[in-house]
């Protein structure tokens, strides 16, 4: 019986190891090692450090949500292209403003694609709805009530749509002794390339070294 366990325990290893040399060459073939560098730089380009909300979009930066082209203002924020002075624009009677905060599930193309939904009846209701889409990718309710209390309400928002706390809910309990303001999660942005052997290192094993 030991003899049949021990056997049975060598073979999965084999099999294992087996299979980890077919992905490392899977890697080398498809020149995935080479590809990997370039997924977390684009952070590094897309985001920069705020004095408040820890990190934000960089202004200019376009986006293509779902046939939407939408690009980022100077708080980084998401809007149209013609509206990217919007914030300095006072509102028409006739413009109803929804400002849309939360995390990368708000950072989407719903947002646009609801205000054309809402804008194809603009000629019944008399008004024309604007999108700005606040949500960034991994924000916190913190980050939310933050930007919106010093950049938000330049709006002047007839509508703050909030679809969150996704990353509150997801994120906190995996802290042991959270606290309430939040330092924990609300970590600084370095603008620092990934370490090199994660860049380069792709020894055995090859699936740990995919992994990370």
């Amino acid at each position: 019986m030991k003899k049949k366990k021990a056997f049975a325990i060598g073979l999965l290893v084999f099999t294992a190891l087996i299979c980890d040399g077919l992905i490392g060459v899977l890697i080398k073939v498809r020149g995935m090692d080479a590809a990997i560098p370039e997924v977390t730089p684009w952070r590094l380009v897309a985001y920069q450090p705020h004095p408040f909300r820890a990190y934000m979009l960089k202004p200019g930066l376009e986006f293509d949500r779902v046939g939407v082209k939408t690009v980022a203002n100077e708080y980084g924020h998401l809007v149209l292209p013609e509206d990217v002075d919007l914030h300095k624009r006072a509102r028409p009677e006739n413009q109803y403003r929804i400002l849309l905060v939360g995390g990368s599930t708000t950072f989407q193309g719903w947002c646009f694609r609801l205000t054309e939904l809402l804008n194809r009846d603009s000629a019944t209701s008399g008004r024309t709805f604007k999108p700005i889409c606040a949500g960034t990718g991994a924000y916190t309710s913190m980050e939310n009530i933050i930007d919106l209390i010093t950049t938000g309400f330049s709006y002047e928002p007839d509508l703050v749509m909030a679809y969150l706390p996704v990353n509150d809910l997801y994120r906190v309990p995996e802290l042991p002794e959270f606290k309430r303001d939040y330092t924990q999660l609300r970590i600084p942005m370095r603008g620092r390339p990934p370490p090199e052997f994660l860049r380069k290192d792709w020894r055995y094993p090859f699936t740990l070294r995919m992994l990370k």
